[in-house]
């Protein structure tokens, strides 16, 4: 079966200058999966003069464990004035930038390449992005998870995403938030009984689970109405993802006794804007949800 895959290392990174500094404001080089397997794995470059070799074999720095992926392909180094490069380890697949396969190339914040199938981001971080990276995951593993579909509790949504989103704003990174809602979740109900309702639910939040990245949070707002907040991503990106995710929940029905139960979901997506609350961006995402239910179900809208 072919594959199409979107090359979006075209886009324009952003030229910001690389300079070393003492101070707390210091940024360290910052390396994440964004497509294939372990979508949200990263790797912090924090010495000077450090090389990172990526590749799936055990002695590469950075593990990606894909099969298009050499032992050791692809290597990225520090230098002593802070810049960093990016270099081709004699790949079998090659090290794509913007189309082409390059053998050396310095890296600037926002620049992505595909090592093999995988797509990375480079990225330049200080210390406080880095605490509020490892801060996120970890309140989000110690919160409290919806017994029936694994997600997150509506308390996180109230608890924890104002302060996702005052971070967002203070360091320009793109959010999205997706609103989901089943559809025709009271019929199944209705024809087949609660525990059938259930059963979708549980599959359905296995599903989401099993297609978002690490850094990525889903929650269980009620009833059959989810949410996904997309961290670290623009529209297209985002919209690309809840496409994605429509088509994995399309083609994946769920087994209920000896039945095989269609689901699809409407999805509204919204990107956050300056100065927005929660309560606006949610507004906003369930405004764009409702216009997908109304043009037909089973499609993403933009609000």
């Amino acid at each position: 079966m072919s594959r199409i895959i979107t090359d979006i290392t075209r886009t324009k990174p952003s030229r910001r200058p690389i300079r070393p500094s003492g101070d707390p404001h210091q940024r360290f080089g910052f390396l994440q999966v964004l497509r294939g397997v372990e979508v949200g794995h990263f790797y912090v470059m924090k010495s000077e003069g450090e090389i990172v070799y990526l590749g799936r074999g055990r002695e590469a720095t950075f593990r990606l464990s894909h099969e298009s992926v050499s032992r050791i392909h692809a290597s990225v180094t520090q230098d002593s004035k802070g810049g960093f490069l990016l270099k081709d380890e004699g790949s079998t697949n090659g090290t794509i930038v913007a189309g082409r396969k390059i053998k050396r190339k310095i890296l600037y914040p926002g620049d992505k390449f595909y090592v093999g199938d995988l797509l990375l981001r480079f990225d330049l971080m200080d210390q406080e992005d880095l605490d509020f990276q490892v801060e996120l995951r970890q309140r989000a593993a110690a919160a409290t998870r919806d017994a029936l579909t694994g997600l997150l509790a509506k308390a996180y949504w109230l608890e924890e995403i104002p302060k996702l989103i005052r971070f967002s704003q203070k360091k320009n990174i793109g959010l999205g938030l997706l609103v989901i809602d089943l559809d025709h979740f009271k019929e199944i109900n209705d024809s087949h009984g609660h525990q059938a309702g259930d059963a979708v639910l549980h599959a359905v939040g296995t599903t989401i689970l099993g297609n978002i990245r690490e850094n990525d949070l889903s929650i269980r707002y009620g009833g059959e109405e989810l949410i996904i907040i997309l961290h670290d991503l623009h529209e297209q990106a985002a919209l690309d993802a809840a496409e994605r995710l429509r088509r994995e929940l399309e083609r994946s029905p769920v087994a209920f006794g000896a039945e095989r139960l269609s689901v699809t979901a409407s999805f509204g997506l919204a990107m956050l804007r300056e100065s927005e609350n929660a309560e606006q961006l949610f507004g906003r995402a369930d405004q764009a949800l409702y216009r997908a239910k109304a043009e037909g179900r089973n499609r993403v809208c933009l609000g």
